[in-house]
């Protein structure tokens, strides 16, 4: 962590396993070290990805988080497409890891959800709100299982 001035700043940092022993920890190429703040590290289920994000400051509201896409060896960090104008974050992937959920304040002071697709080479479509988990339609439903006359 940098604190300068008010600000404060994180790196990503890899730590190598080393048989569960650990060792140093090493700044992550593309996420460290950019005079920004890189937090909430998330690496795609094959290995291959991480996406983060970055603001000016490492603080709970930061509204010009964006979230970024880099190698997870480390690398150039590309900002993601999907990025809506306001405080992009709380990102997770699936399980096949095509499809990255993430929050926004996009178009109300409320977090919405949005769903973008990954493709192998870490490329993102533009962001798709997800209306049934905000609120502005009826959210999904389970019905029970119907019976089977005896």
């Amino acid at each position: 962590m940098i604190r300068t001035k008010n600000q404060i700043r994180y790196d990503i940092c890899t730590i190598p396993f080393n048989g569960g022993k650990g060792g140093p920890a090493v700044p992550l190429a593309g996420a460290s070290a950019n005079g920004m703040s890189n937090s909430f590290p998330k690496y795609s289920p094959d290995g291959k990805w991480i996406v983060f994000v970055q603001a000016q400051n490492g603080l709970l509201m930061r509204p010009d988080s964006a979230l970024f896409i880099v190698p997870a060896a480390g690398g150039a960090a590309r900002r993601m497409t999907c990025n809506t104008t306001l405080m992009n974050s709380w990102h997770s992937w699936s399980p096949n890891g095509r499809w990255l959920v993430f929050s926004s304040k996009w178009a109300k002071p409320f977090t919405e959800m949005f769903l973008t697709h990954v493709d192998e080479r870490g490329n993102d479509t533009p962001a798709h709100p997800r209306p049934q988990f905000h609120g502005l339609q009826p959210g999904p439903s389970i019905s029970p299982v119907p019976q089977r006359p005896l």
